[in-house]
């Protein structure tokens, strides 16, 4: 029982015999899935300050409890640095990341200026 052409993903393995992905061509043979991953995280650190906020540095407990940082996000826009201060406040004296310092982009030296 024929069942047609087979659909491909981009990174399946192709055969010889069949036709290879061509960028920017729409071929019906091929699929595009996105893929997001999503899960909870803390801020552990901002750019900018409490009333205006930039960018935030976002951490995770590992199994042992310690806060490791996991990523930052994207500049934010106005209306979410606006609903974002509403619920800021200043950290506690021991908060986990005292003293931390962050680079502004993976492979860099620079540092961002955070309020920890």
């Amino acid at each position: 029982m024929d069942a047609g052409p087979r659909r491909r993903h981009r990174g399946d393995r192709r055969q010889a015999d069949e036709p290879a992905h061509r960028p920017g061509v729409r071929d019906r043979s091929w699929i595009k899935i996105r893929r997001r991953n999503t899960g909870e995280a803390l801020i552990g650190a901002i750019t900018g300050t409490l009333a205006r906020p930039q960018l935030l540095i976002l951490g995770r407990h590992n199994t042992t409890g310690h806060l490791r940082p996991i990523g930052r996000t994207v500049p934010l826009r106005p209306e979410a640095a606006r609903t974002l201060a509403e619920q800021l406040t200043p950290a506690d004296p021991d908060r986990p990341w005292t003293g931390a310092s962050f680079s502004s982009a993976r492979g860099t030296r620079d540092v961002l200026d955070t309020l920890v």
